[in-house]
């Protein structure tokens, strides 16, 4: 991820970040033309959505779905696998 300097557009640098959250952190930044510039400025970045769920992950989310439906709503998917 590339970020540009608001004030000048040079290249900033995150020099630290700390988390907020566990899919959102705070980004510590500053202007790499610290003689001319010398901005620093603070983001908040953070994770929308999992496009695509990890390998591992996908059949524990699969079977909570389904543990979650309703009875009949269950047994009819269920039925509908079995065939």
């Amino acid at each position: 991820m590339r970020i540009n300097c608001e004030s000048c557009g040079s290249r900033l640098t995150i020099r630290t970040s700390r988390e907020i959250t566990k899919t959102t952190r705070e980004l510590y930044c500053s202007c790499s033309n610290a003689e001319q510039c010398g901005a620093t400025y603070s983001y908040t970045v953070s994770r929308n959505n999992i496009i695509t769920p990890p390998r591992g992950k996908l059949v524990s989310i699969v079977v909570d779905f389904i543990n979650n439906l309703p009875d009949k709503e269950r047994s009819d998917l269920i039925h509908k696998l079995s065939r």
